[in-house]
């Protein structure tokens, strides 16, 4: 939760004040099922939301996609103890340290128990290794040091198991505190091949490019003290099966993160996926399990794939990264205070909200919202593929702008207070897709004016028990879409191509009939909505004659609602 916005509550006859500003455990998939009715899209309309952050144009080659080798062709390194047998040019051992100098392939088998392989080769010079059944550990240092390559190719031969051990403290460490990973390089890495691969980063990392760090097939496994796979210019997954842990981010980029296919489980101490510019999702299967931020870039972008999302804060959080250096090195924000310091500041009921005396004139409106700033360089964008969301923070949060325009999104909203099942500041439009999500009602947020898609965001009388079905039937009885939650919640967003401007729908809990509603704009509201529908202005003050403490309206960030109005006594 980067930033949080106090949304307006407007309770007696009121006008709600124009524009909307945004506010920021294991085993996701077994949470929400949802099901959405929808007829084919026609072709998507571009959103307002724009950035001017673009990604990187990220390819592979042919060096990265070569798998092929002969041990005739290669120079072998036999490894055995702390000694190694070397059959080959370009590579010699002393004191337990291989030192490759020349480009060309390198096969390496055996245990090396305690040493280290230094690749410190020509400024172009391809390095390709081939781990076939080899184990090295390093008990003060990275195992794999690329001080200078032109790019740096590990294959992982076909049905070997290989394994890459660094040390907790590491005894040489260069002016930038380098390496700092099991498997470091200064310069690209990319790792291919059908084999499996076991990272054990002790110190810090697990896999470390000061370039660009790319994984095209194979089945890795990665533990980490910090990140498990780091990339300065970018991380690329196109394939293979992955099982990451770390105790900060898990997948991390000081620029961009790019994932096109394989199947990617996380379990991250903080961010699932982070890039300080954008991630980038066309394929694959990502779960993240567990996180504090699930997804986080100035601009995400979800163009395809299956993506799970469990997270101890936001789930998706739009947040600019780009404001000073870029770094590959972690800055820890302390997210807990903020959270719990903007619930402690919201007005309860019977409290004068504006912390002055009660007067006898009616409650003045809150004064204006804290800081609505939009940041026109982020953006949150989904076009297409699968998404669940599973967040005690806001759910989909972008300190700028939102904008829908395919996919199927299924959210589990956050219980508690201050965090709504979207949060932005400049716009958030819907053109396409469906989205189906449960949450609180009193940080809710309704999507824009500009949507062409309608929505429905409705808000209960009572607090909904998990494990109950929300169903929106139209005026034929077909169901036009269903979530049945993981959570309690208060709250339900719905948008689908089946929502039409006009139309008379039915919302049930369980079997039971909650409300005829019929939707007369394209973002309609119903029920009872405690806070939200935008957050340009601080509540309306609390009444005038009548009212017990009268409770003004929360003001936006940082902002403070009006003095309730004076309690009345009854002659």
């Amino acid at each position: 939760m980067k930033k949080k916005y106090l949304i307006a509550v407007l309770i007696l006859s009121m006008v709600v004040a124009g524009g909307v500003a945004g506010c920021k455990s294991a085993g996701s998939t077994a949470g929400s099922t949802s099901s959405t009715s929808s007829s084919t899209q026609s072709a998507a309309v571009t959103a307002a939301a724009s950035t001017t952050v673009t990604a990187a144009d990220i390819t592979y080659d042919d060096d990265d996609t070569n798998e092929t080798w002969s041990e005739e062709d290669a120079t072998t390194i036999s490894l055995s103890g702390s000694l190694a047998e070397i059959d080959g040019d370009g590579a010699s051992e002393a004191d337990g340290i291989i030192t490759i100098n020349d480009a060309g392939a390198y096969v390496i088998s055996g245990t090396l128990s305690d040493g280290q392989l230094v690749i410190d080769a020509g400024s172009d010079d391809v390095v390709h290794l081939i781990l076939n059944g080899a184990s090295i550990t390093s008990s003060d240092g990275a195992a794999i040091n690329a001080q200078q390559s032109g790019k740096l190719v590990i294959t992982l031969a076909e049905g070997t198991e290989n394994k890459i051990t660094d040390g907790s403290t590491y005894s040489e460490l260069d002016d930038s505190d380098e390496p700092d990973a099991a498997i470091f390089s200064k310069d690209d890495i990319t790792i291919n091949g059908s084999g499996s691969l076991t990272v054990k980063g002790n110190y810090k990392n697990g896999i470390h490019s000061k370039d660009g760090l790319k994984i095209v097939n194979g089945t890795i496994t990665v533990d980490a003290a910090n990140h498990t796979l780091s990339g300065k210019d970018y991380v690329a997954v196109g394939g293979g099966t992955l099982n990451l842990t770390s105790t900060e981010d898990t997948i991390h980029s000081a620029t961009d993160v790019s994932i096109t296919d394989g199947s990617i489980t996380i379990n991250a101490g903080d961010d699932g996926i982070h890039a300080d510019s954008t991630v980038t999702i066309d394929g694959g299967t990502i779960k993240i399990e567990k996180s504090n931020e699930g997804i986080e870039g100035t601009v995400v972008t979800i163009n395809g794939g299956d993506v799970s999302v469990t997270a101890s804060d936001d789930g998706i959080n739009g947040s600019n990264g780009l404001t000073g250096d870029s770094t590959d090195e972690t800055t820890t924000e302390e997210t807990t205070t903020d959270q719990t310091t903007d619930a402690t500041n919201q007005p309860q009921p019977g409290d004068n909200a504006g912390g002055e005396p009660p007067g006898n004139n009616p409650g003045r409106g809150g004064d204006m919202g804290g800081s609505m700033e939009n940041d026109e360089s982020v953006l949150v964008e989904i076009n297409g593929g699968t998404l669940y969301i599973n967040a005690e923070g806001d759910s989909i949060d972008s300190n700028g702008s939102l904008s829908i325009t395919g996919g199927d999104i299924t959210i589990d909203g956050t219980t508690q207070g201050g965090n709504g099942i979207m949060d932005y500041n400049g716009t958030a439009e819907i053109t396409g897709g469906t989205i189906t999500g449960v949450g609180t009602s009193d940080m809710a947020q309704l999507f824009s004016d500009s949507s062409t898609q309608y929505s429905l965001l409705y808000g209960f009388d009572s607090t909904q028990s998990a494990g109950t079905k929300i169903t929106l039937k139209d005026s034929s009885g077909n169901e036009a879409a269903s979530i049945t939650s993981a959570k309690t919640f208060g709250a339900v967003l719905i948008s689908s191509s089946k929502l039409t401007e006009g139309g008379t729908y039915t919302l049930y809990a369980g079997d039971t009939k909650v409300a005829d509603i019929t939707l007369d704009s394209v973002n309609t509201t119903a029920g009872t909505i405690s806070g939200g529908m935008g957050g340009s202005q601080g509540g309306m003050g609390g009444g005038q004659n009548g009212m017990d403490n009268g409770q003004g309206g929360p003001g936006g960030n940082m902002g403070n609602g009006g003095p309730g109005g004076q309690r009345t006594q009854q002659q």
